[in-house]
């Protein structure tokens, strides 16, 4: 069971990790003429992120624990830190590969999730486009969430020490549970994100 100690410092490698992420596409966000309210909202965005972060380490817990998980919430908490977080500015540098390669007009829309898809769709018709940009940033961000999940997972088994059916059925569990949780974030961001 790990510590107080143990704990923050997962808080704050999480914390860094996030802030670098943050930063790549605050530099779209703020450099995008748009008017401070919708700056002040994609901070808000940010803030709302981190509680939904603890929102999901505890939905991810529950169904290890209730299958004989040996982990506290602190032990999913930095499973799930030190499996993740090394990969956000990875996955933001990808995701921001992709946005690079929509026409400027599309690239606002495209960093929120409510609008992100229709405006990726509609930039790619758009010939002033760069398909193999857009491309190549999609396949390398889902590769890097690929990775993120697998890894976190190895890290998740490492911690809650289970395997086999019990195992395979806590991650089914996580994720069925996990999927209203992050229904309810892309809704947030949705507001909260500027999309025009």
């Amino acid at each position: 069971m790990p510590d107080a100690a143990l704990i923050a410092a997962g808080l704050q490698f999480y914390l860094v990790m996030l802030a670098i992420s943050l930063f790549f596409y605050l530099a779209l966000a703020l450099g995008h003429a748009s008017e401070f309210g919708a700056k002040v909202r994609f901070g808000a965005n940010a803030v709302s992120n981190l509680l939904f972060t603890a929102a999901i380490a505890l939905v991810w817990h529950l169904p290890f624990h209730w299958l004989g998980g040996k982990s506290s919430l602190g032990g999913t908490f930095l499973a799930m830190a030190y499996g993740s977080a090394p990969y956000m500015p990875i996955n933001s540098l990808f995701a921001m590969m992709m946005i690079a390669g929509l026409p400027e007009h599309f690239r606002q829309r495209a960093i929120n999730p409510a609008t992100a898809t229709a405006a990726i769709q509609e930039g790619l018709a758009d010939p002033a486009s760069s398909k193999g940009t857009v491309y190549s940033g999609c396949l390398f961000t889902y590769l890097g969430l690929f990775v993120s999940l697998v890894v976190t997972l190895r890290c998740m088994t490492y911690v809650q020490d289970i395997g086999g059916l019990r195992l395979f059925t806590a991650i089914v569990l996580s994720l069925i549970v996990a999927f209203p949780v992050y229904l309810f974030q892309q809704k947030i961001t949705g507001l909260l994100v500027p999309s025009e």
